[in-house]
């Protein structure tokens, strides 16, 4: 395998580890813990 292949493939594994916590944190946010705001009142 010639460099430029072996950079594109980190580049891709990158850009996945970033974009599946981008996803992990976007559906925290959209669906919060509800049981939260109860348990501080």
């Amino acid at each position: 395998m010639d460099p430029a292949f072996k950079e594109m493939e980190r580049k891709m594994d990158v850009t996945q580890k970033s974009t599946m916590e981008l996803l992990a944190l976007a559906r925290e946010y959209l669906q919060p813990n509800s049981r939260k705001g109860f348990d501080s009142k």
